[in-house]
């Protein structure tokens, strides 16, 4: 440790919460449990601590195992991972242990932990909330997860963000069309994520392709904007029946939602590739003003639990993650509607039996013999009116 370390130091990008944040994260979490448990989303609790397998079956050449924190067990010598994400345990969860071949809805809360933070003020311990649908290929189970996102986020008073709606199957079509070797697709995933036109022109030409065939590659990163952006796309990839067939699944779910939720700004982004290797179809992001960072990231992994000895391969899969760290930062403050009354009135069972009562409804704090006061301010204090009769009147320390 350098010379300017100290005991009370927090590793870099490691956060804790005092108690108004710590408070705000807890409603978070609650209003997310309940919000899920009413789409019938069954809630899951898997360990922080597991066998690094877990995380190389279900992303093998991702940045997950970059990310994830590994140590020898010392009683086993296998390597442990704390987790950096949640969803290969709950796919693990699902494909070894609730074996079904219909369709499982689970819900989560919980802390992931990263190796290093990725990028301006990521944390490196960010609480995390989320959803996984298991067993539908439909669009509608693409649809749902994308409206439960939209529902808690009106639930926690969130009005003002962004939905962006992508399909990374649109560029993978695109490249099967025209005949790119997959050992590539990589070098133009890298740059349509970075919106390099140049990169993306080099690739073309080791590739051989013609002009108007590099265009259609490059015409994708300027593909976004509102929902008319697909009309556009159609026009432009007429002649690629399969990239066709992509593009109306992106404009069957942008139609429902604008049903569901007629006041929903969506952005469609055709050259939005985030997950490539591990997403494949749908994805979506949720974005506020004055974060750079997505506030909630989702989409489809069919076959995520392939790895994991379950009988039924290539199982349909999507969900939802929430960065729980980031809302705490952007959902409106809610104001303080308990009262906070303080007892310092010497005990006795009718005093125990009426403090128990109040705190039912409200804070009560006990201040000690010695009279020294609590941190929390008190709004009310409790007066003995009678012998064995009591009152709470407004007080102001």
């Amino acid at each position: 440790m350098g010379s300017d370390f100290r005991a009370w130091m927090l590793p870099e990008g490691v956060v804790e919460y005092l108690p108004t944040d710590a408070a705000t994260l807890n409603r978070l979490e609650q209003v997310a449990l309940s919000t899920f448990a009413h789409w019938g989303y069954q809630p899951l609790r898997p360990p922080m601590l597991e066998y690094i397998d877990t995380f190389v079956e279900v992303n093998p050449q991702g940045d997950l195992l970059e990310q994830t924190l590994q140590f020898k067990d010392q009683k086993t010598g296998k390597q442990l991972a704390i987790r950096a994400d949640i969803t290969p345990q709950i796919a693990r969860i699902d494909a070894h242990y609730l074996r079904t071949q219909q369709i499982a809805r689970y819900a989560y809360v919980g802390e992931v932990v990263k190796s290093l933070p990725t990028g301006h003020g990521r944390h490196r311990n960010p609480s995390v909330a989320g959803v996984e649908l298991f067993g539908s290929n439909h669009i509608e189970a693409d649809s749902e997860i994308i409206s439960l996102l939209i529902d808690y986020l009106h639930e926690i008073a969130l009005r003002d963000f962004v939905m962006s709606l992508g399909n990374v199957d649109v560029p993978v079509e695109l490249l099967r069309a025209l005949h790119v070797p997959e050992s590539l697709y990589g070098g133009f995933f890298q740059a349509w994520s970075r919106k390099d036109g140049a990169a993306l022109n080099d690739l073309a030409k080791q590739c051989r392709l013609s002009n108007q065939q590099t265009q259609c590659l490059t015409q994708l990163i300027d593909l976004h904007g509102g929902a008319n952006i697909l009309a556009t796309a159609r026009e432009i990839y007429a002649e690629y029946p399969s990239v066709l067939a992509e593009l109306d699944k992106l404009q069957q779910i942008s139609a429902a939602l604008r049903v569901r939720h007629p006041t929903l700004q969506l952005h469609i982004d055709l050259s939005d590739v985030h997950g490539y290797g591990y997403h494949n179809g749908i994805i979506f992001a949720a974005y506020v003003n004055g974060l750079w960072q997505s506030i909630a990231r989702g989409g489809r992994y069919n076959g995520v639990g392939d790895g994991f000895d379950c009988s039924y391969q290539n199982r349909p899969a999507t969900g939802f993650s929430c960065n729980l760290n980031l809302l705490t930062r952007v959902v409106p403050r809610q104001p303080a509607t308990q009262r906070v009354i303080c007892c310092d009135l010497p005990d006795s069972p009718t005093l125990n039996q009426y403090v128990s009562q109040l705190r039912k409804t409200d804070i009560v704090i006990q201040v000690f013999a010695d009279g020294v006061l609590s941190n929390q301010r008190c709004t009310h204090k409790i007066i003995t009116q009678d012998r064995d009769e009591f009152a709470v009147v407004e007080c102001s320390y």
